[in-house]
């Protein structure tokens, strides 16, 4: 079993036999990581202070920076295969990619100073779907979090019918 740690001064410590023994990689620049997602046995991402990403494709031996568009510090990240993700960060920055990483597409930011002075616009992007949920957390504290109490939908489509009718973009 493979695991793979992350954290501060750039560091990120493998261990291919479920722990026993470590091999330690630092990151130039030394970035403070604060998530790590393997995607498979050999695809790994790790995301950090000022907007860092990094992704490794050789089961966590070597790591190549990708370019976030972001310098906020991003703590979560998370794939549905090899090609498709989120990032997460702080100030409410929610990145997503489809391509592995190569790009990745801002899909909000807070647009208030003060998480309780304002709403957060988000454009929600993914398959359609009938269980949509958001989930937040505390960037500082994981054990304060909610998840909201029903689904919504995530439409591939929207009509619009007033004030023109039957106007669709897909």
């Amino acid at each position: 079993l493979m695991v793979v740690l992350v954290g501060d001064n750039g560091e990120i410590r493998r261990s291919i036999d479920s722990g026993g023994n470590w091999t330690l990689t630092t990151l130039a620049g030394n970035p403070a990581l604060r998530a790590v997602e393997m995607v498979d046995g050999s695809i790994c991402y790790a995301v950090g202070d000022n907007g860092t990403i990094v992704k490794t494709t050789d089961g966590a031996q070597n790591f190549a920076t990708q370019t976030s568009g972001t310098t906020e510090h991003l703590n979560a990240v998370r794939f549905r295969d090899a090609n498709n993700g989120w990032a997460a960060g702080n100030n409410g920055v929610l990145l997503k990619t489809v391509d592995g990483g190569t790009n990745w597409t801002a899909l909000g930011i807070m647009t208030t100073t003060s998480a309780t002075s304002g709403s957060f616009p988000w454009l929600v992007d993914g398959p359609p779907s009938t269980r949509g949920r958001v989930r937040v957390s505390w960037a500082t504290d994981s054990s304060v979090s909610d998840i909201s109490g029903a689904n919504f939908r995530i439409l591939s489509q929207i009509t619009v019918t007033t004030p023109n009718t039957a106007l669709s973009w897909a």
